[in-house]
């Protein structure tokens, strides 16, 4: 008399199945990475440029604000690229031996910002002085108040007057990089300062309106 036995076993297998009772299964996924806050068209990326009818030629003048593909930093011959996967606006004014560029970019988030701005002002800093086919530059790099982070590096030429100035300040996840590149910025003791000073003030309107950004 096996069948008994046969059929208890058939009976429990079968609720075991759960035939009027289905299973569910609970899933967990990783949480989606916060939205990018798009840069708006409306930053005055160029405030305190000349006016575009003031370049010395019609080729020359403001590089009105624009998205392009990005940018990349050349620090004493190692280059920093801008991520190309955030929003990106960019400006610019051209004139003879007067450049001047601007680029606002969105990170994913604010520690992405802070290891690109500390990526290129420690690389500012690990080289005061740079040779490169036979010519010599010095850096400095000054501080700011300007947003949550930042710093302006100073370079000038070894021989001569010419001198950069760029400035890398976050707010958020929000980076500004604004440089100017001409010839008598780096003149008696003082100027190179001043003149580091005079761009932290053309560009203290941009880092407020960052906030919105941040």
């Amino acid at each position: 008399m096996r069948a008994p036995t046969v059929l208890l076993a058939l009976g429990l297998l079968l609720a075991g199945c759960g035939s009027g009772h289905p299973t569910t299964t609970t899933t967990t996924s990783s949480p989606a990475p916060a939205p990018v806050t798009p840069v708006p068209e409306g930053i005055p990326l160029t405030a305190d440029y000349p006016a575009d009818d003031e370049a010395e030629s019609p080729d020359l003048g403001r590089q009105e604000p624009h998205r392009g593909d990005g940018f990349a930093l050349d620090v004493c011959g190692v280059t920093f690229p801008a991520p190309t996967t955030e929003d990106l606006l960019s400006a610019g004014w051209r004139n003879v031996e007067d450049v001047r560029d601007r680029h606002l970019v969105t990170f994913a988030d604010a520690a992405a910002a802070t290891s690109y701005v500390d990526a290129v002002l420690d690389a500012y800093r690990a080289c005061p002085t740079h040779e490169e086919n036979g010519w010599v530059t010095h850096t400095e790099v000054h501080p700011t108040d300007l947003g949550d982070q930042g710093g302006a590096a100073a370079t000038r030429e070894d021989a001569g007057t010419g001198l950069r100035i760029t400035y890398v300040v976050r707010v958020g996840a929000a980076v500004l990089v604004s440089e100017t590149l001409g010839e008598g910025g780096a003149g008696p003791d003082g100027t190179i300062e001043r003149n580091v000073r005079a761009d932290g003030r053309a560009i203290a309107g941009i880092v407020e309106e960052m906030v919105r950004l941040g």
